[in-house]
Protein backbone atom coordinates (compact mmCIF):
# COMPACT_ATOMS: atom_id res chain seq x y z
CA UNK A 1 0.00 0.00 0.00
CA UNK A 2 1.38 3.37 -1.02
CA UNK A 3 0.13 6.47 0.77
CA UNK A 4 0.14 10.03 -0.61
CA UNK A 5 3.66 11.45 -0.58
CA UNK A 6 5.34 8.03 -0.60
CA UNK A 7 7.63 6.73 -3.32
CA UNK A 8 6.65 3.60 -5.24
CA UNK A 9 9.35 1.14 -4.08
CA UNK A 10 9.36 -1.35 -6.99
CA UNK A 11 7.81 -1.75 -10.43
CA UNK A 12 4.29 -3.10 -10.27
CA UNK A 13 0.65 -2.99 -11.32
CA UNK A 14 -2.07 -1.01 -9.53
CA UNK A 15 -4.65 -3.44 -8.13
CA UNK A 16 -6.66 -0.92 -6.10
CA UNK A 17 -7.01 2.85 -5.96
CA UNK A 18 -6.55 5.88 -8.17
CA UNK A 19 -4.08 8.75 -7.87
CA UNK A 20 -1.86 11.24 -9.61
CA UNK A 21 1.82 10.30 -9.67
CA UNK A 22 4.93 12.39 -10.15
CA UNK A 23 7.08 10.62 -12.76
CA UNK A 24 9.66 13.39 -13.18
CA UNK A 25 12.55 11.56 -11.48
CA UNK A 26 12.42 8.81 -14.10
CA UNK A 27 10.86 10.38 -17.18
CA UNK A 28 11.63 14.09 -16.88
CA UNK A 29 7.91 14.78 -17.43
CA UNK A 30 6.87 17.62 -15.13
CA UNK A 31 3.10 17.08 -15.37
CA UNK A 32 1.71 14.49 -12.91
CA UNK A 33 0.06 11.47 -14.53
CA UNK A 34 -3.25 9.92 -13.44
CA UNK A 35 -3.14 6.20 -12.75
CA UNK A 36 -5.82 3.70 -11.80
CA UNK A 37 -6.43 -0.02 -11.46
CA UNK A 38 -4.62 -1.96 -14.18
CA UNK A 39 -1.96 0.67 -14.86
CA UNK A 40 1.73 -0.12 -14.46
CA UNK A 41 3.85 1.98 -12.10
CA UNK A 42 7.61 2.17 -11.85
CA UNK A 43 9.75 2.25 -8.75
CA UNK A 44 10.65 5.88 -8.09
CA UNK A 45 7.27 7.36 -9.03
CA UNK A 46 5.87 9.49 -6.19
CA UNK A 47 2.24 9.04 -5.22
CA UNK A 48 0.65 12.48 -5.00
CA UNK A 49 -2.85 12.20 -3.56
CA UNK A 50 -4.64 8.83 -3.52
CA UNK A 51 -4.11 5.55 -1.72
CA UNK A 52 -2.69 2.87 -4.03
CA UNK A 53 -2.32 -0.87 -3.67
CA UNK A 54 0.36 -2.17 -6.01
CA UNK A 55 1.29 -5.75 -6.85
CA UNK A 56 5.06 -5.97 -7.40
CA UNK A 57 5.93 -7.35 -10.84
CA UNK A 58 9.75 -7.08 -10.80
CA UNK A 59 12.39 -7.62 -8.15
CA UNK A 60 14.75 -4.69 -7.57
CA UNK A 61 17.54 -6.07 -9.78
CA UNK A 62 15.15 -6.22 -12.75
CA UNK A 63 13.36 -2.94 -12.02
CA UNK A 64 13.47 0.16 -14.17
CA UNK A 65 15.12 2.24 -11.46
CA UNK A 66 17.91 -0.35 -11.00
CA UNK A 67 18.61 -0.29 -14.74
CA UNK A 68 18.82 3.51 -14.72
CA UNK A 69 21.16 3.68 -11.71
CA UNK A 70 23.59 1.02 -12.94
Amino acid sequence: MIKPGEKVPLDGKVIDGRSMVDTSALTGESVPREIEVGNDVLGGFINKNGLLTVEVTKVYGESTVAKIWT
